[in-house]
């Protein structure tokens, strides 16, 4: 009988032959893009959901196309994502996720400049059916503003001795 660590090695060489090494990880740099990736990502392998990711960045000029194409048009570039259907149905909930958010803002930019517009991307996104709730309220937190850094009277009197803006 093999030893537990072998049995444990074994079954993560299996897992990662299908998952692969790397951990999770957005190719994207904007809330977006972390949106995209994140419809994308869910129960697919990580390799899978980068590489449909950077197919998609590459047939669409931004977001907003991708936004007004064809179901049909969005799964031809999720290849590796699942089954047929379950492509389709993922194509269908980005296509609604990001149509949902043009409706709500006239833009599917996410901008949070004012608490009003984290409260309007968490109402536009919150009503889309299948969309995780985990992914918006990440999405959000990924691109809220960070607070401002409070210094003390003192310390802030010397940063402006040292002609440092604080």
């Amino acid at each position: 009988m093999p030893a537990r660590g072998a049995k444990l090695g074994k079954v993560l060489e299996k897992l990662s032959e299908v998952y692969g090494r790397e951990g999770a990880r957005n190719p994207g740099t904007s809330a977006l893009d972390h949106l995209v990736y994140g419809v994308m990502a869910g129960n697919s392998p990580q390799r899978a959901a980068r590489k449909a990711f950077e197919n998609l960045q590459g047939a669409f000029v931004d977001w907003n196309e991708l936004r007004i194409a064809e179901t049909r048009e969005i799964a031809e570039h999720l290849a590796g994502l699942g089954e047929k259907e379950e492509m389709r149905a993922r194509a269908e909930l980005l296509r609604r996720t990001l149509q949902s958010l043009f409706d709500a803002r006239d833009t599917v930019r996410i901008v949070m400049e004012t608490p009003e517009d984290e409260q309007e991307v968490q109402r536009a996104l919150g009503t889309v059916p299948g969309l995780s709730p985990g992914l918006v309220a990440a999405v959000i937190a990924r691109d809220r503003p960070e607070p401002p850094v409070r210094l003390l009277p003192g310390i802030s009197r010397m940063a402006q001795r040292l002609g440092v803006d604080a």
